[in-house]
């Protein structure tokens, strides 16, 4: 007769030592969420970061994800902008190039006297 396993811990928690998080059920394939003993945020993290061998990066603090997001919304309003101009360029009415950038009109006012300041600070320059 063979001896049931015995379990280290019950439930078993995320081997990551700076996480130690309890792991959750699976639903439906039974074991538990998450690989190679991490917690499913702990193995996204390393997945991500390319399974590096000294173990799962740390996560981001609250300062770095708001500063990735702002820099992330930053970049989609430059392209919008930039796309704004070239409808204007092209003969576009004010109103319908916002249309077709998808912004309101008063934006589209507020990207132009933005591309205008832009200009008169290189031209300074």
């Amino acid at each position: 007769m063979s001896r049931p396993e015995i379990l280290a811990e019950i439930p078993p928690r995320c081997r990551n030592p700076k996480c130690r998080k309890v792991r959750k059920p699976r639903r439906r394939w039974g074991g538990y969420e998450g690989a190679r003993g991490w917690c499913i945020t702990c193995y996204d993290r390393a997945r991500i970061a390319g399974f590096p061998p000294e173990g799962v990066p740390d996560p981001m603090t609250r300062a770095e994800c708001a500063a990735a997001s702002n820099a992330e919304r930053q970049r989609e309003r430059d392209e919008r902008m930039a796309e704004y101009a070239a409808y204007l360029r092209g003969g576009c009415s004010r109103e319908r190039a916002a249309r077709y950038v998808g912004v309101s009109a008063d934006t589209g006012y507020r990207y132009e006297r933005l591309l205008r300041s832009q200009e008169a600070e290189s031209l300074a320059a």
